[in-house]
């Protein structure tokens, strides 16, 4: 440390140099000056680390030359006088504090020990950041394959520390990012990647492992050990990639996906492997809870085959009602084989968008709602950054257009059922005629009558007949039994029975009061 002292009194002076030598600072230089004519020719020529300066001796045109210091320097004033202006100007050349004579040695001593200590964190500081922007352009370049000369890369490597080239990129991202993004704001992400680059930095430094930050993914170089074989890294990168899951996860909650592309001991192949991790990493569709996926562990990733070897889905005139759920089985099991060979997500989705075309076109007979449905659906499947997210919602969907065609189709039996009803009640009909005349089952007519009307068959009948027979009773022609065997009851005592325990009198007290009724209007 290079210390200069510019102090008027000898006094002072030789205080301040007895203090600074005992302090514990490591000094280096040490220079003395009693007036400002030598304090300004002297920092005009060169730098010091730390200056302890009587304000009291500077004048005007001083004030604005030492404003010209750069912040590398601690800055001490002192003075006699308790003056505000003086503080004000102190504070404007950016001095750390300022002493009032005679000065108090101790404080003076823990100032400056303090303020020394902040300056090393603070270099410290600008020293590791200017070496993670060396480090993160070093691994972008290698990423990136715009290494055009080997020497260059081993220099940069030396300078960073690294005393060998990596030969393996790993990519990290949080899984399901956007969909945790929705409601929340950028601040939001960005303390979510600082605090988890935080943690991927601390496991990659115990570990002897490179970490850069780049966009919104987690760049990870893997260096091997002499004479390790390419078996040995592939088990040694996959089992880091496990660590650093598990790691990442009980430290933070957030789960990654974690992709490993293949060896290249030449360095200006390595942006190969880094290519193949990004192709794993649209695989993540399929691992919404995070996962470690190495290169050679999808022999046929994004092979077409595999899709041009799948069972077709079910096609338009295949779709029916009873045979939806074996629709969405048969899409489960693509998942899954899918999923295992790693067929890109992509023509996933489009299996999801061609199964919702076909049954929008079944179960929409509204070309506009079609058409609105399609748009909103199809936008949803494209987006959804797993299946998790986006499958359960389609098949509620899919469902919903089922059970809404199935509601449909219910009631035009139950219609046609009521046509027949209304036309026979007056004789004797039975539930299986009427189940016969709409092609089911008596069982399942009775069921489905009863959703539809909230009543069952024969309550449904008995109920019209009663009100038939109340628009009979109405003409004083008739009999009670000629009524009864118009709307179907062949024993007039079990009508009269039936009516009363539906209208509360008997037909004949019924027809009174309506009479009466009539006369009073």
């Amino acid at each position: 440390m290079d210390v200069l002292v510019a102090e008027r009194s000898e006094f002072h002076r030789n205080g301040l140099k007895w203090m600074l030598h005992n302090s514990g600072l490591a000094i280096d230089e040490y220079t003395e000056l009693s007036t400002a004519d030598e304090f300004i020719t002297e920092i005009n020529r060169g730098q010091y680390d730390l200056m302890i300066i009587d304000v009291d001796m500077l004048r005007e045109n001083d004030w604005r030359k030492l404003s010209s210091i750069t912040d590398n320097s601690i800055l001490i004033g002192t003075t006699e006088i308790k003056d505000f202006q003086t503080a004000v100007r102190c504070m404007e050349v950016r001095f750390s504090r300022l002493f009032i004579k005679p000065i108090n040695i101790q404080n003076l001593m823990k100032t400056l020990n303090e303020l020394v200590e902040k300056k090393k964190e603070e270099t410290m500081k600008d020293t590791q950041s200017e070496m993670e922007k060396a480090k993160k352009h070093w691994v972008e370049k290698l990423i990136s394959g715009e290494v055009t000369h080997l020497k260059e890369i081993w220099d940069q490597a030396l300078q960073l520390g690294y005393q060998s080239l990596p030969t393996v990129v790993i990519t990290a991202q949080i899984s399901r990012l956007n969909q945790q993004m929705r409601n929340k704001s950028d601040l939001w992400k960005k303390k979510v990647l600082s605090q988890l680059y935080g943690l991927i930095e601390r496991f990659c430094k115990s570990h002897r492992l490179i970490s850069a930050s780049v966009n919104d993914e987690f760049v990870i170089l893997y260096i091997p050990k002499k004479g390790e074989q390419k078996k040995e890294t592939i088990n040694i990168v996959k089992s880091l990639g496990n660590q650093l899951l598990e790691w990442v996860k009980n430290e933070s909650g957030h789960a990654l996906y974690i992709a490993i592309g293949s060896e290249y001991k030449d360095p200006m192949n390595l942006y190969h492997s880094y290519h193949e991790a990004k192709q794993l990493q649209s695989l993540q569709f399929y691992f919404s809870q995070g996962k470690v996926s190495h290169y050679s562990d999808y022999p046929d990733l994004f092979r077409k085959e595999v899709v041009e070897q799948s069972e077709v889905p079910l096609t338009s005139d295949e779709v029916k009602d009873d045979n939806i759920q074996f629709l969405f089985h048969h899409l489960e099991r693509n998942l899954k084989e899918w999923k295992m060979k790693g067929v890109n997500p992509i023509y996933y989705k489009l299996t999801l968008i061609f199964i919702l075309k076909e049954l929008l076109n079944k179960y929409q007979k509204s070309e506009k709602e079609r058409f609105k449905s399609f748009l909103k659906y199809s936008e949803n499947i494209l987006n959804s950054q797993s299946v998790d997210e986006i499958f359960p919602a389609i098949k509620e969907y899919f469902m919903e257009l089922s059970d809404s065609k199935a509601f449909n189709i219910h009631h035009l039996v139950v219609e046609r059922a009521l046509e027949f009803i209304h036309k026979n009640y007056m004789r004797s009909i039975t539930l299986d005629e009427v189940s016969e005349e709409v092609s089911r089952s008596p069982y399942y007519f009775s069921h489905l009558f009863k959703k539809v009307m909230n009543m069952t068959f024969v309550e449904y009948l008995t109920h019209l007949r009663i009100k038939k027979a109340k628009e009979l009773l109405l003409e004083d022609d008739l009999t009670v039994g000629e009524i009864a065997s118009m709307v179907g009851y062949q024993d007039p005592n079990y009508f009269s029975r039936v009516f009363k325990a539906i209208s509360g009198d008997s037909p004949k007290q019924w027809k009174t009061q309506k009479n009466l009724e009539r006369t009073r209007n």
